[in-house]
């Protein structure tokens, strides 16, 4: 079976729990798409976000999601797929400022409620996100000498 999306779309990663496909689209932020027919699987939701996302990482009830350019990582609450809803973000504080302009962020991922997110040139980090709503950097990965990974 073949999906059309009438919309300008840039799916990157699909994370599939139960029924439902989660997936990641660089122009919108996160579609919902029903699984229950795998020969013709029907988007049924999605959440905006400011776009130029790439990276989902599911953990339960929630699932978090990695935005490029503008440093953010947006919790959302996927407890109804027909009806998500934004709990809150993670910014970095960082605008496009890494050198040559393209900030590129590449990994997130997870265990138990901390998000890791690497980011090009400046480092990798530890996001503490026991509180979806108030998510915040907690540490940063280290080399074997003890100093900041940065890559």
């Amino acid at each position: 079976a073949t999906f059309e999306d009438p919309l300008p779309t840039a799916y990157s990663q699909i994370d599939i729990k139960d029924d439902y496909a989660y997936i990641n689209d660089y122009n919108y932020g996160v579609w919902i798409f029903d699984l229950s027919d795998p020969a013709q699987p029907k988007k049924i939701s999605g959440v905006a976000t400011a776009e130029e996302g790439d990276g989902l990482w599911l953990n339960g009830r929630t699932a978090f999601f990695w935005q490029t350019f503008g440093g953010n990582v947006y919790s959302i609450d996927i407890t109804d797929p027909d009806n998500l809803k934004h709990l809150g973000n993670y910014w970095d504080g960082v605008w496009l400022s890494c050198p040559g302009g393209y900030r590129g962020n590449y990994v997130i991922g997870g265990k138990g409620d901390f998000v890791y997110i690497s980011r090009l040139e400046r480092g990798m980090l530890v996001i503490d996100a026991r509180d979806p709503a108030n998510m915040k950097e907690v540490g940063i990965f280290l080399d074997l000498e003890g100093n900041p990974v940065i890559g």
